[in-house]
């Protein structure tokens, strides 16, 4: 490496957007792993506490580590993770934008660990926060939770960070599936008994075609939901076949003309000539285009256009809706979380989400969005070739 290399690469190493981005070299957190190793404080903090315990240097990287943590991800011994920054060691996605790794990103900001860690060195007293991940292993994504705790410990001449990690993730998993099913289908209930009164006033046969879409929509929520469920679980079954295109966007069509979110807003659909059948599952396809389009007609106003198209790229089908609003930054880093909403009332927050786990992981395909002021926000799913 030349001298103009190694500077450059000394800049990258300490480039950040949050935390402090220097990291100990590696004979010095070597240094500090020998110091710790066998001392009975650590080994009394890493043996009795629960979860995931880590012990941290000052640059927030790994001196030691219980066993829970090691067997939890696979790896051969708590070695594996020594030098290494929490997130770098789960496998956290942000980790990946991060100029210097872990706590550098943009994202990073709102993280409830990299927040516990840093309160904790401030005011030397415990720190506490939830963490969210996006975690990428063995080529499969999965969003993570944690209940988080930081305190600082002096052991010796060293002052340490012991940042413990409990896994809540079955368990915010299922308030934010119970919270979106009641919201959605209290929206629908709402609708319903709403029309069943004017009919009851008027009986006219207008009333009676609105109702029917109501109801279909209440089946399809039903389906989704269940839907997401299984997928959560790992038991949903893909059964893939030629879906029609035409029929397709008769489908969508039905599904939201009437929808309360499509009022007073124009929504095109742009299909290929000749619209060629697509080979996938046809409701998890229709379910993951339903909340794109869901999403974009909650991010525009009365008078706006939503555009949903098909393009085939080198054979493979890309499914693209747009609409004209821009994406805060701030939101943008976190869109595709779990439990994540831009919305104040429970219930929101997995719109996204399940685009990503059943576009990706039961479909094969690659989700993934732009947005920009100028260019509007534009999500795409991306499905493999027949």
């Amino acid at each position: 490496m030349d001298e103009g290399d190694r500077q450059l690469s000394q800049a990258r190493a300490t480039e950040t957007f949050f935390a402090p981005a220097a990291r100990s070299s590696g004979e010095a957190v070597a240094a500090q792993v020998a110091q710790l190793v066998d001392h009975p404080v650590v080994r009394t903090v890493l043996d009795s506490f629960g979860g995931y315990v880590l012990v941290l240097n000052q640059q927030r990287q790994i001196l030691a580590a219980s066993r829970e943590f090691a067997e939890a991800l696979a790896a051969d011994g708590v070695d594996h993770f020594i030098g290494m920054r929490p997130g770098e060691a789960l496998g956290c996605e942000r980790c990946v934008s991060a100029p210097s790794g872990c706590g550098t990103s943009e994202a990073c900001r709102h993280c409830g660990a990299v927040m516990a860690i840093l309160m904790a060195q401030c005011s030397a007293g415990p720190a506490r926060g939830e963490c969210c991940m996006s975690i990428r292993r063995d080529r499969k994504r999965t969003s993570a939770e944690f209940s988080v705790k930081a305190s600082m410990v002096r052991i010796e001449n060293q002052e340490v960070v012991v940042l413990a990690l409990h896994d809540i993730s079955a368990e915010k998993r299922r308030l934010v599936i119970e919270n979106s099913f009641l919201h959605d289908l209290r929206n629908v209930a709402l609708c319903l008994t709403s029309w069943v009164q004017i009919l009851k006033n008027d009986r006219s046969y207008e009333t009676c075609d609105a109702l029917g879409p109501l109801v279909r929509q209440l089946r399809d929520m039903l389906a989704q939901h269940t839907a997401l469920v299984q997928a959560e679980r790992g038991e949903l079954v893909v059964k893939k076949g030629p879906i029609a295109m035409d029929a397709l966007a008769s489908i969508l069509r039905e599904r939201f003309v009437g929808h309360p979110e499509s009022q007073g807003k124009t929504l095109i659909a742009r299909l290929p000539e000749p619209p060629l059948p697509v080979c996938t599952d046809g409701p998890i396809l229709i379910g993951i285009l339903s909340n794109m389009l869901i999403n974009a007609l909650e991010a525009t106003t009365a008078g706006d256009t939503v555009e949903i198209a098909l393009a085939w790229v080198a054979g493979a089908p890309t499914f693209i809706v747009k609409n004209p609003g821009a994406i805060p930054d701030d939101v943008a880093s976190r869109i595709f979380e779990r439990s994540f909403s831009t919305k104040r009332e429970p219930g929101h927050g997995l719109g996204t989400y399940s685009m990503r786990l059943l576009g990706e992981q039961y479909l094969g395909g690659a989700v993934s969005f732009t947005t920009s002021a100028a260019d509007g926000t534009v999500f795409r799913l991306a499905l493999p070739a027949s």
